[in-house]
This record gives structure tokens, sequence and C-alpha cells, in this order.
């Protein structure tokens, strides 16, 4: 049984799951008919891609909000080579922060589809932040938003087959390869939207970037990105079970690391058998190579 993840635009972003089990020829066109795959190279594309990659998402509304989930996260397949991964955290303090990080989720895909992805992936990262920045500011500028409108930390990260980079606005957390890094900016994170007015040509842009270049070409084994939301898990009872550690349990235990609902399944078990939750909103993505 082989289960592949597929979705309605072939972009291979995992909108739909759906198991083939593929013992005669009857299925195995069943499973070509339901993905509607254009042609050949299109399916050996998909299939080469996912063979090596494995990857799991999660998002929740936190404890302490009562409306909205202020996370968003993006996971998308930008040719038959490369995805782009990204957590974005929302300011609360700003204005309808949902929106901030959502208008930057979906500025980061709006730029990914028509970037030059021909060279190095690292510049690919850099020319689609920079693309994104334009689109935020001229959706900005056409809804005259206040600069307290467009509060979101962002972390992206690009990946091909074998490794993968990161960049990193605002706080958050990043694990690569087992290793756990806090970026902690004592709750006051510098947004890109403070800088925006300061970008006045490619050359500002270039130098404001190269700030945040967190890896570059790092062995793809094991890397997780998620916000600030991660650091905030908390008992829910006092006789709750106590020293749990939340956070290498999503991001560096092995349990559950080739299915895709790993993060949901592990966050459910949190809730359940010690008895936590995460306060404050969570996006993570966390990604393995498989091979």
């Amino acid at each position: 049984n082989i289960t592949f993840y597929v979705s309605d635009n072939n972009d291979c972003k995992s909108e739909k799951a759906k198991d083939f089990d593929f013992t005669n020829f009857t299925n195995f066109t069943n499973f070509i008919n339901f993905t509607n795959f254009t042609n050949f190279t299109n399916f050996t594309n998909f299939i080469n891609f996912t063979n090596f990659m494995n990857y799991s998402t999660q998002i929740s509304k936190g404890a302490l909000h009562d409306d909205y989930c202020e996370d968003f996260l993006i996971d998308y397949q930008i040719n038959e080579n490369l995805w782009i991964f990204g957590v974005f955290d929302g300011c609360s303090s700003g204005k309808n922060s949902h929106f901030a990080s959502a208008l930057f989720g979906n500025a980061i895909i709006s730029a990914s589809k028509n970037v030059e992805t021909k060279g190095n992936k690292n510049l690919i990262l850099r020319d689609i932040v920079l693309n994104s920045f334009v689109k935020i500011r001229q959706v900005a500028k056409n809804l005259n938003l206040s600069t307290d409108e467009l509060l979101s930390t962002m972390i992206l990260c690009i990946t091909d087959k074998k490794t993968a980079s990161i960049v990193a606005f605002g706080d958050g957390l990043i694990a690569v390869n087992k290793e756990v890094y806090q970026i902690d900016q004592n709750n006051v994170p510098d947004y890109p939207a403070y800088h925006f007015d300061e970008l006045k040509n490619y050359d500002d842009f270039e130098e404001y970037y190269n700030k945040f270049v967190m890896f570059e070409d790092v062995e793809l084994k094991d890397i997780t990105i998620s916000t600030d939301g991660i650091f905030s898990f908390m008992k829910i009872h006092d006789n709750s079970p106590e020293g749990f550690d939340y956070i290498n349990y999503l991001v560096t235990d092995d349990y559950l690391i080739k299915n895709k609902a790993m993060l949901a399944r592990k966050q459910n078990i949190i809730r359940k058998k010690y008895e936590a939750k995460n306060l404050d909103d969570l996006a993570i993505i966390r990604i393995t190579n498989v091979e």
C-alpha cells in the first residue's frame, strides 16, 4: 500500500489525501484519473519529489486567544525540484493581525509562482522575499493599510532534494537535524513592515535581507520551523504530569515521523496524556528526508 498526497491543482500541497493500493492496473489507473496529471512528465516529477521528502504541518489557536488564530503557514511546491515552507505570526497588539500573517503567507506563494527558478536556491529565496514585499506594499497602498495592519513575523525554508536554506524575520524556533535554535527578541519582534519605508532600492533590500539569513545549504535530514507559540505550552491542571519536554517531542522525537498527521497527533497526545495546551497560537512545519 502506498499513500499519496495530492491536491486539486497539481501543486502537491496536500489539500487532499487518499490511499491507493497498487495491486492491479485498475487501481493504478484510478490513481492517475484521481490526480488528473496532464502528462507523464508531471506524474514522474511528482513521484520523484514525494518519494524523498515527508513533511507534517500543524496550526492551532492558543488557549489565551478567544477569537482568531493569528498564525499562518504555507507549504508550496515551486517546481519539480523546489518547495517553500513558511510560518507567520501576526502581532497580537497590531490591528487585524490574523489578516497580516495571512497576507504575508499568500504574498510568498504569489511571488513563488512567478520567480525565476534557474540558479541557486538561496538567490531564488531572496527574490521571493523581495517580490513578496513589493506585493504587500502594493496591497497596503491599494487598501490604505497602516503599518499596524502589516505586523507579522516570517520564517521561510526553501528545500531541494538534498539541502535547505532558512531565513527568519522575527522570533520563533528553528531545528536543523536535531539541533534546536530559539530566535528570541524579548517578545518584541522586529517586524519586516517596520522597515518597508527604508528599503528604497535593491541594495537597501539586500543589506536588510542578509541580516536575517539563518542557514544556507544545510543537509536536509530533519528540519522544523515554528512560530514562538511552541514555547507557550503549559499544564492544564496543577496535578498534570511533570517534566515532559513538549518542544523536543514535536521537533526532534521520531515517533510517527513518516505520518503526515504527526504534529497534529502529537499535539493531541500532549493535550490528552500530558494535560498541557499551547497558550499562544502555534504554526509549525517539520520536514524530513525519508530516503
